[in-house]
């Protein structure tokens, strides 16, 4: 189901392998591990060289770095960015770094059947810029996110505990809690899940009250993740990412029944 009114401002597809290292403060100044720090470094460079060179035939051709000349990689932090040359409203980019890679696009968002062949492009080209000694590696983490933002034009002028249980989630407080409510103002709610699923999967759950770019909004931001290692090929990495979508998407829809009318659906179908 598509919406035209859809609250969606983020959609993220992420793929993690490898681990960080754990070093102590004491030994960053030594000869074995500034060397070792300096191979990463090496390596993240030709890896990122060679990603570009991959994707450069989609399009994807202005490359940026996130991190300041001099600054040395971080495990698990993008430190590179891709985007095509044409970028507009709707458009992709790829984010790259050690142990790292994510496909994001912009709003206006469409289906997940228009931006899942430019996640399957960035997973290809992954898989063949990793070096020898890593296409092999498994991808440790596989994750789907979309974060919502619902504002005054789906919400009905509900506060942020009013509208949360409009989509299904109720609050109870303690008695000697609610006795000392100041009811002139608003309870501000954020609720965190991590709910187990089906599939050795966990779904994050994070909805609750929050301000974007200067607008009141009810905040829904909800991760698929995968448990356990993922084969580093592209069938078995896009079917975890289909899963999740799905598990995603039918909470959603089921959770914003009461306002469907709100989100305006159409008739295409993702």
């Amino acid at each position: 189901m598509k919406f035209e009114n859809a609250p969606l401002i983020e959609l993220v597809a992420e793929l993690r392998w490898g681990a960080p290292a754990v070093v102590p403060l004491s030994a960053i100044a030594s000869p074995p591990f500034a060397t070792a720090h300096a191979n990463l470094n090496t390596e993240l460079d030709t890896f990122v060289d060679q990603f570009g060179r991959n994707i450069a035939g989609a399009g994807y051709v202005l490359t940026e770095r996130l991190l300041p000349l001099g600054v040395s990689y971080i495990p698990f932090q993008p430190s590179h960015r891709f985007r095509r040359a044409d970028a507009s409203e709707g458009t992709s980019l790829f984010s790259l770094g050690v142990g790292i890679f994510s496909a994001n696009i912009t709003p206006p968002y469409k289906t997940w059947e228009s931006f899942r062949p430019i996640v399957k492009l960035g997973v290809e080209a992954l898989l063949k810029s990793r070096s020898e000694d890593a296409t092999k590696l498994p991808f440790v983490t596989v994750s789907l996110r979309y974060l919502n933002a619902f504002h005054s034009n789906l919400t009905r002028g509900q506060s942020a505990m009013e509208f949360m249980e409009t989509l299904g989630i109720r609050f109870s407080l303690p008695e000697s809690l609610q006795a000392r409510v100041d009811k002139s103002r608003a309870i501000k709610p954020m609720l965190l899940l991590s709910v187990p699923i089906s599939g050795n999967r966990v779904m994050n759950m994070n909805v609750g009250d929050a301000v974007l770019n200067g607008q009141s909004a009810v905040l829904m931001d909800n991760v698929v993740a995968s448990k356990e290692p993922v084969d580093p090929t592209v069938d078995a990495v896009m079917a975890e990412f289909d899963a999740a979508r799905e598990v995603i998407h039918d909470v959603f829809v089921q959770s914003t029944k009461p306002i469907v009318d709100l989100l305006a659906p159409t008739k295409d179908t993702e």
